[in-house]
């Protein structure tokens, strides 16, 4: 599978492990949006979604929202955590952005969702948690959630249609996206 990926290749090495019997570590970051209606006035869905990266991604994929950060927001010093409702909404940091900046601002994030990455075929069985304002790509997750809670709860697809592609398919049959229990009045815009 591996040779499939890489072609026809030399036998090489790093350090003393051959190229073909090296594995690549993908880490997956999850969040959520919405609560799904466990309290009274609250949202009708709960979404969890994911951004998973190789390992090495992670360093290029934080400057990149760093520099999305020094074009919006060039005086901020520290980093600010984008976090997709409350930019959209105007809150906390944003109250005092306009609309438009904000629109732009998630365009952007969003931009960086929709990039190729790599392609996934395993990961590794361990969990961590930490407060996504200490890592930019647990706000790609956040941004990720925020879209498909989006689409569910008020029928906006607009961030949604532009990362819809990066979820899992095969086949023409979409596996990375799934809404229980099964709405069957929801296809994907």
């Amino acid at each position: 599978m591996l040779k499939e990926r890489l072609g026809e290749l030399p036998l090489r090495f790093v350090g003393s492990y051959p190229l073909n019997r090296l594995f690549f570590v993908y880490i997956l970051y999850i969040d959520e949006s919405g609560d799904g209606g466990t309290n009274p006035g609250s949202s009708r869905h709960l979404v969890l979604a994911g951004v998973a990266i190789h390992e090495g991604q992670w360093r290029t994929l934080s400057r990149k929202l760093d520099s999305i950060q020094d074009s919006h927001f060039p005086q901020a010093g520290s980093p600010i955590e984008f976090h997709a409702s409350e930019i959209r909404s105007g809150r906390n940091f944003f109250r005092s952005v306009g609309r438009a900046e904000r629109t732009t601002l998630m365009d952007d994030v969003y931009g960086v969702i929709s990039q190729r990455w790599t392609t996934i075929n395993s990961l590794v069985e361990t969990v961590f948690f930490f407060d996504s304002r200490t890592s930019r790509i647990m706000q790609l997750a956040d941004f990720t959630a925020h879209a498909v809670y989006r689409w569910y709860e008020t029928g906006d697809p607009h961030h949604l249609k532009s990362i819809l592609h990066k979820f899992d398919r095969e086949g023409g049959k979409q596996h990375g996206l799934k809404c229980y229990p099964v709405e069957r009045t929801k296809n994907c815009p």
